[in-house]
């Protein structure tokens, strides 16, 4: 799951131009990978586009309750991707999720934002019910 964790990463973020609509996702996932990872991406990042302002808010949310500062929008993506899987998409263990999301972000994002993302998924995650 991590190499299509770095190429759902790499769709959101170019697909948060939404305007650009799912045509140019899909064609990013057209060469090497499997009829379900493709699948999954697109169910994944229609969910986040669909979804956007509740995430968004949500995310703002908990991190002002938690008194962290403003994501970058790397940050942002991880986060989004990483708060919908984990509110809309049971199918993946919660664990999984969060164990994801911490390793793109030390793979892309600046060295304390593991921190964050783990703060803000594990709430989100404790809140769904699961302590």
């Amino acid at each position: 799951q991590y190499q299509l964790g770095e190429k759902k990463l790499a769709t959101t973020l170019g697909a948060q131009d939404i305007s650009r609509g799912l045509d140019q996702v899909e064609q990013s996932l057209e060469k090497g990978h499997a009829p379900e990872q493709k699948e999954f991406a697109l169910e994944l990042v229609t969910g986040v586009l669909r979804e956007h302002e509740t995430l968004v808010s949500k995310i703002k949310k908990d991190a002002v309750k938690k008194g962290l500062t403003q994501s970058s929008p790397v940050e942002m993506t991880i986060l989004l991707l990483g708060l919908w899987e984990l509110l809309y998409f049971p199918k993946t263990p919660a664990k999984t999720v969060i164990n994801e999301a911490i390793e793109l972000t030390k793979k892309f994002a600046e060295k304390d934002s593991p921190k964050f993302i783990n703060a803000l998924l594990d709430k989100a995650y404790k809140e769904r019910g699961n302590k």
